[in-house]
């Protein structure tokens, strides 16, 4: 999660905490800590992101041997100087089945630690319940949970059976913030297309809950209508399902959508990422589940009228007709006329635009870091 926890520390480290940032060089996108004043903690082993990417497994593979010398730091480190709080946001190892990470959270606990997990997702995706005592062990182990929704706060107590006060909710901030690029025009020249394209955008890490194969559906009906218009997929493929891509591209065909939608399936730096929001007229969020949304808070952040489905973490956001069109999931008849409005109704855009920037100013960082520094507080004298 190295955008969010960059946003977070960098919020924290504004609101007067001492930050250790635990992060090494995110490896697609190499500049993009020190660009914002964070250096990762000088004692850290940081050279896996700098080496050439291909070949992907000796990439996997020196990162691996980087973790695991850093975890042996760290646990030296903490050993001399123990941690008042551990905020953790993501436990790679311990999802591929290693538990050094949940040794060293052990050790900081011995150290006098408080330890504490956000909860980005409930369980992994389209796994069902496959992993849920595992999770559930996981979840045990923290003395605190940072979730972004009353409805996963509530399935966390019920389900996992995690006491209500050991579970925070706060919101998911807004990742990327306006756009260097005001013309409309110049970012779709940029991408591509002709000045004037009706472009709809769907954003994000490729996976098979978030709906793009439904968006296709409905987007037979859209190209049908608006000639003009054209769907801009991107972003990279998921690890856990690197072959959905293929599926997506193979719809696309079978629709006999080439001509209308484009498809870009790798990671986008952040200037590109930013000219695809300048262009588009609509974002859409098509997806079947979800606990939260970065990508969501980055078409809020820009400012964009947003599409998205009924989901209980999207409806404490969003409001149909206030600051979204929202749609049941599964329906392409609704999910198309909802596009197709959008982009007949200039007036509406606007509003929705408007109303998705107010929204993202109430979920800032600055407000996010006192409310956490808030939280951590609490914790400090409070029982293991």
């Amino acid at each position: 999660m190295p955008y969010y926890a960059a946003a977070l520390a960098l919020a924290l480290k504004q609101a007067g905490a001492s930050v250790t940032f635990g992060l090494t060089t995110y490896w697609l996108d190499k500049d993009h800590f020190r660009a914002r004043g964070l250096e990762p903690a000088p004692c850290l082993v940081d050279i896996a992101a700098l080496l050439p990417a291909r070949p992907a497994w000796l990439r996997r593979l020196l990162k691996l041997a980087e973790a695991l010398a850093n975890l042996l730091i760290l646990a030296v480190c903490w050993t001399f100087r123990p941690q008042e709080i551990v905020h953790v946001q993501f436990l790679s190892l311990w999802l591929r089945g290693m538990p050094f990470e949940l040794w060293l959270l052990t050790w900081a606990r011995r150290r006098g630690s408080r330890l504490v997990y956000t909860v980005h997702d409930l369980l992994p995706h389209d796994t069902g319940r496959r992993h849920f005592t595992r999770y559930a062990r996981l979840y045990s182990h923290f003395d605190a949970l940072i979730c972004h929704s009353e409805s996963v706060r509530s399935r966390l107590h019920e389900e996992f059976s995690i006491p209500l006060e050991r579970i925070w909710v706060l919101p998911h901030g807004p990742l990327f913030r306006g756009s260097e690029i005001a013309d409309s025009s110049l970012a779709l020249t940029r991408l591509g297309y002709a000045p004037g394209t009706e472009l709809v955008l769907w954003q994000g890490i490729i996976h098979p809950y978030k709906g793009v194969l439904f968006l296709l559906d409905a987007w037979v009906q859209v190209a049908a209508q608006r000639p003009h218009a054209r769907l801009l997929i991107a972003g990279i493929p998921a690890a856990a399902a690197p072959d959905h891509a293929v599926e997506i591209t193979n719809r696309i065909a079978q629709l006999g959508l080439a001509e209308s939608v484009r498809s870009d399936y790798r990671y986008l730096p952040e200037e590109e990422l930013q000219a695809c929001y300048a262009a588009a007229a609509v974002v859409v969020y098509p997806y079947r589940e979800i606990s939260t949304s970065g990508a969501l808070m980055t078409g809020l952040g820009q400012g964009k009228a947003v599409i998205a489905t009924r989901l209980p973490a999207f409806d404490e956001i969003l409001t149909n007709g206030e600051n979204a069109l929202l749609v049941d999931f599964g329906d392409a008849d609704a999910l198309a006329a909802a596009i197709l409005r959008l982009l007949d109704d200039a007036a509406l855009r606007h509003r929705l635009e408007q109303a998705a920037r107010a929204e993202a100013d109430r979920r800032g960082w600055e407000n996010i870091a006192l409310r956490t520094l808030d939280h951590y507080r609490s914790l400090k004298g409070a029982p293991s």
